[in-house]
């Protein structure tokens, strides 16, 4: 997916269709797509379990509050996270991305011994449920708007928080190499606003041609 949208109603839009389990297209016979007057079937797509956004998370400039309104709380609300499937840590990144505050560092990890017997039974009654649920996962690269704080609103969403709602968020740099079904490869770069990568990442993209391809 390319930009997100610049405001709320667009980028909505966008994180909804991304949230859904499949997708109902309107077909003919060749596949290709009809206007609601000539449906002659529909066809089903079940929805993919990455999710990779080409950039501009946030439009035009990147400031903590502006991405938390126009991307975090958008992609959020379209696909909140299982309360179940939280840990305390990721309970607390979402309650302080919920407040006006600035985001604390995360507590201590809470020991499994310490859990109370109710909230055990809880976790393990959601366990069959959680067990059908599609694990989505969301990288990203940084956009030329996405770059003029110098990475930061980027970085502190993309590379620090475990979850954007509903979606895993598992990426470590904001360039990185993902290996698709069929032997396929994402080459995913961050030329910042430069025209060029930089060396370290021309290092790790040419380790992962030479080790990996």
């Amino acid at each position: 997916v390319g930009d997100t949208g610049d405001g709320f109603d667009a980028s909505y839009h966008v994180a909804r269709m991304l949230a859904r389990s499949n997708l109902r297209v309107r077909v003919d016979g060749g596949g290709g797509v009809l206007p609601p007057n000539r449906v002659v079937r529909v066809r089903t797509y079940k929805a993919a379990p990455l999710t990779l956004l080409l950039g501009d998370l946030c439009y035009p400039t990147p400031t903590p509050l502006a991405y938390r309104r126009r991307f975090i709380d958008v992609f959020r609300d379209a696909l909140p996270p299982p309360p179940h499937s939280l840990t305390a840590d990721e309970r607390y990144v979402e309650q302080c991305m919920r407040s006006d505050e600035a985001l604390l560092p995360l507590p201590a990890m809470v020991a499994s011994e310490e859990r109370s017997e109710s909230a055990s039974r809880s976790a393990a009654a959601a366990t069959s449920s959680a067990a059908t649920a599609i694990t989505k996962y969301l990288y990203a690269i940084p956009g030329n708007h996405d770059a003029y704080d110098g990475g930061y609103c980027f970085t502190a969403t993309m590379l620090q928080s475990p979850r954007m709602g509903g979606w895993r968020t598992l990426q470590q740099s904001s360039y990185f190499a993902l290996l698709l079904p069929s032997r396929w490869w994402f080459f995913c770069f961050d030329n910042a606003l430069s025209e060029d990568i930089d060396a370290q990442q021309l290092y790790y993209f040419s380790e992962v041609i030479e080790k990996c391809i």
